[in-house]
């Protein structure tokens, strides 16, 4: 489904964001997602989107991952907080701002972190580790009934085609709800990343793999249990992540990247649009708290 603009009332950082993109829509709310997709995201964890990003930015983004892999150094892998312009025009592009606006039923959101996640055919036949998948951060059930929602939201940006084969991230639909209702009001555990076999024991949904096409966006949160698996094709995976909080969200999870984070946004500040900045000053001004 392509993506859609309407025009609402309420004016706010996420309303006049569009004046770019749509400038017809200067001082109303540019919504960027339909309601299937928003309450996709919040039973399953999982709503892909197809158009929300020009293929000239997925394109730039493309030209700067395969750029930043040609090297013997790290050939494949992960890599946190990349800078470069093919990948900064996809952090600072106005269409994620709004789409995690829409499923964090937020008026502003914040830039919060972002990583390049590369995988070169390393298997035979697609399989993924049961015992390596995890949660990065839990939720609790306040903290997501919550308007705005109080959890981050991640957006995998395939930058090529990554069919089921191809190392396609692994998910159990649901599972942050289900941990949200087990902790209840309880204090969800957000320091680091909690493996499955320490999370509770819950009937948690059968894994699925996240794949699909070029410029296809999948709209996720890290709060499901997930994981990575192999790679049996016979090209790379190559995805972008970028992740949004609703402002004013407490931001210290994960603190032994605090500095890197820091590091990372400041550099993004310095190079943004004018009119673009704001996503990453907001946050860096909440970590230096």
């Amino acid at each position: 489904m392509g993506l859609r603009r309407l025009a609402h009332e309420d004016a706010s950082l996420c309303a006049v964001l569009g004046a770019k993109s749509a400038p017809h829509l200067t001082n109303k709310r540019l919504i960027m997602l339909d309601q299937k997709q928003v309450d996709d995201f919040f039973s399953s964890g999982l709503s892909i989107v197809e158009n929300l990003l020009p293929p000239a930015i997925i394109d730039a983004a493309l030209a700067e991952m395969d750029a930043l892999y040609d090297n013997d150094e790290k050939p494949t892998g992960i890599i946190g907080y990349p800078t470069g312009p093919g990948f900064e025009g996809v952090f600072q592009h106005p269409h994620l701002e709004a789409a995690a606006c829409d499923v964090l039923h937020a008026d502003a959101v914040e830039l919060v972190s972002g990583a390049t996640l590369h995988t070169l055919p390393n298997a035979e036949e697609w399989s993924y580790n049961e015992s390596a998948l995890h949660v990065d951060i839990q939720y609790n059930r306040d903290q997501l009934d919550a308007r705005p929602i109080r959890m981050l939201v991640t957006f995998m940006i395939m930058l090529d085609d990554i069919p089921a084969d191809r190392a396609p991230t692994v998910i159990s639909p649901g599972s942050h709800q289900l941990i949200a209702d087990h902790l209840g009001s309880e204090p969800a555990y957000q320091e680091h990343p909690t493996n499955i076999k320490d999370l509770p024991d819950l009937d948690y949904a059968e894994y699925i793999p996240v794949s699909g096409k070029k410029g296809d966006v999948a709209i996720s949160t890290t709060g499901l249990i997930h994981g990575g698996s192999a790679n049996a094709g016979d090209s790379a995976r190559k995805l972008l992540f970028a992740a949004y909080a609703p402002k004013g969200l407490d931001l210290r999870f994960n603190a032994n990247r605090t500095d890197l984070r820091i590091d990372w946004l400041e550099k993004l500040t310095d190079v943004f649009d004018d009119d673009r900045k704001h996503i990453a000053a907001t946050t860096l001004a909440d970590l230096k708290k």
